[in-house]
């Protein structure tokens, strides 16, 4: 939450005693962050910023699947045992660090921090070497009879999405496979 003006903190927490002692926590450790961080986290706690106690698991995963944070950190004793349990279900999110500081990702260990925010996890992983990589297609429907199968619907997809030039390329590469 020190980034600006705008960033958000979330802890998500199966134990009330645990959000408590955070939240306690938290005071004590802002009041030490220099100007403008401490500013920011402040305005943030208040903005985007939450410490929310799910009934289980299921719900955290469930939460944070729809949030899709940039980092998504589980912290914890039983960190590996509860990525097993779980990890299957982790979809939605830039980078996830098992007991590790994010800013030891950032910093030190070395993957990419250039990250999808603003619940961007939904659709985009983390800048990769796949970003540079082409990847073009190559298309064949062999043979007039796999064309024929698909003309009726093609020509109809063509057609309303306002495409009818599309829809006469097909019925004319049927007309000239005859």
């Amino acid at each position: 939450a020190e980034h600006g003006p705008d960033s958000a903190a979330i802890l998500l927490t199966t134990s009330m005693d645990y959000a408590e002692q955070v939240s306690n926590e938290l005071s004590k450790a802002v009041e030490k962050l220099p100007e403008p961080r401490r500013s920011y986290v402040i305005e943030n706690a208040g903005k985007y910023s939450a410490i929310i106690v799910c009934d289980d698991l299921e719900e955290a995963v469930e939460f944070m699947n729809q949030y899709a944070p940039e980092h998504l950190l589980i912290d914890s004793r039983r960190a590996r045992s509860i990525f097993r349990k779980i990890g299957d279900k982790l979809r939605n999110f830039g980078t996830l660090c098992l007991n590790t500081p994010i800013s030891a990702g950032n910093y030190g260990i070395g993957p990419n921090a250039t990250l999808p925010t603003g619940g961007y996890a939904r659709l985009y992983s983390g800048l990769n070497v796949d970003v540079f990589l082409k990847k073009p297609t190559v298309e064949e429907v062999r043979g007039r009879a796999g064309l024929r199968r698909m003309l009726e619907t093609v020509a109809a997809l063509a057609e309303y999405e306002g495409f009818p030039a599309h829809a006469e390329a097909m019925k004319a590469r049927m007309r000239r496979r005859s």
